[in-house]
């Protein structure tokens, strides 16, 4: 264990201790240099927490990262799948459940990310069943607002797909 003061006991004018300060014990561990964090270790974190993997159009994407950082790739894409699903239980392609629930549009609408955001924020049927209190200017192509849009097209299309039987 180590003691360490806390707190901060200093003069402005002369830079030091204006009082003797209580000490604490620490485990040692604490500063001990850590070994920096890396993408296989948030990889691993994802598959260890389970957290959903959401995107739009990413099958090479987790082809890519199942090559990289988890295993080579197996032989056929049903193996793959099988192998994904695996650590990644609850993955969504975003442009999958949109053309699965709007098939006929998808034969002339564009499913690009931009296209299907504005569907969903604009169809009355889609955009009424869920609210964001959040508003953005569209800046497509921009990491941070195609996650924001990845995102909320996601949440309109799951609340749709979970009350469509009643629509």
């Amino acid at each position: 264990m180590a003691k360490v003061n806390v707190g901060l006991g200093f003069d402005s004018d002369t830079s030091s201790p204006t009082k003797q300060l209580p000490q604490i014990e620490i485990k040692q561990e604490i500063f001990e240099p850590k070994k920096e964090p890396n993408f296989n270790s948030i990889i691993q974190l994802l598959i260890d927490l389970k957290k959903p993997i959401i995107g739009h159009k990413m099958i090479y994407d987790l082809l890519y990262i199942y090559n990289q950082f988890i295993a080579k790739l197996p032989e056929t894409f049903l193996e793959f799948s099988r192998q994904w699903l695996s650590f990644f239980p609850a993955t969504f392609d975003i442009s999958v459940m949109f053309r699965d629930n709007f098939e006929t549009e998808c034969l002339t609408t564009k499913t690009d990310l931009s296209h299907v955001f504005r569907k969903c924020t604009i169809d009355k049927t889609l955009s009424n069943n869920l609210q964001f209190s959040v508003e953005c200017k569209e800046q497509s192509h921009d990491a941070g607002f195609d996650a924001y849009m990845t995102g909320r097209v996601f949440g309109i299309m799951s609340k749709y797909v979970e009350i469509s039987h009643i629509l």
